[in-house]
Formats: C-alpha cells, sequence, structure tokens
C-alpha cells in the first residue's frame, strides 16, 4: 500500500526490498579471440606498455631535407688568393685571384672579381 504522499517511500506498514550485496566484478583472462571487439572496447583496460616495432623501410617517408643555405663574402670584404668551397657561394664583396668551386657561385649587385672562376653554376647579378 502506498500513502498519499506521492513520494514513493515505503510506509511502516509496506516491506522493504533487500537489496543484494555487490560483489567483486569476476576478472577473465584476456585472450585476443575470446570476444568480439564490440565486446572487448566496452571493458575497462590497465595502461599496457607499448613496444616500437621496426617499421618497414618502404613505408618511412623521408622529409624533404631544407636547402642549405649559402654562404655570403659581405660588401666590405677584399679577398687575395685562391678560394675553393662545396656550398653554395654567394660574392658580395671583391676577390683577386682564382675560385674553384664544386657547387653555385653567384656574384652579386656589389661584388667583383679579377681572376678565373670555376664552379658548376655561375650567376652574375653585378
Amino acid at each position: 500500500m502506498m500513502n498519499g504522499n506521492s513520494s514513493g517511500r515505503p510506509t511502516p506498514q509496506e516491506p522493504t526490498t533487500i537489496r543484494p550485496e555487490p560483489r567483486e566484478p569476476r576478472v577473465e583472462p584476456r585472450t585476443p579471440t575470446a570476444r568480439p571487439p564490440e565486446a572487448r572496447s566496452q571493458e575497462p583496460r590497465a595502461p599496457e606498455a607499448r613496444i616500437a616495432e621496426p617499421r618497414p623501410a618502404e613505408a618511412r617517408v623521408a622529409a624533404p631535407e631544407p636547402a642549405p643555405r649559402a654562404s655570403v663574402l659581405g660588401p666590405t670584404l677584399k679577398f687575395r688568393g685562391e678560394l675553393s668551397a662545396q656550398e653554395d657561394l654567394i660574392l658580395q664583396g671583391s676577390v683577386e685571384g682564382s675560385i674553384t668551386h664544386t657547387q653555385s657561385l653567384t656574384v652579386g649587385t656589389d661584388g667583383t672579381m679579377k681572376g678565373d672562376i670555376r664552379a658548376r653554376v655561375i650567376v652574375i647579378d653585378g
């Protein structure tokens, strides 16, 4: 029987419901094929240690290397003699002698050169 207050609480005349005590959850061994993936995704998981696996060489994508910056001989530099380099070179100063170069050589607008030049690419701006 319920009384007129619609709270739904048992009155002293109504029998109380006895609830069973909560039990600890049963721990089952983890096997990959024991349950479907849907059931496994709902289980609480403890953090697992990951072992780094080597990736196949063809799966790696090499990041493009940044273009090497050129060395600059500034406008106040005066050089006499033999100059050799294996990196891009921009000449803004004055060189008297010879330049032996394996990459690109740029003689800038302020640059002057008296002598021999050997390089893969020669650009003259001045």
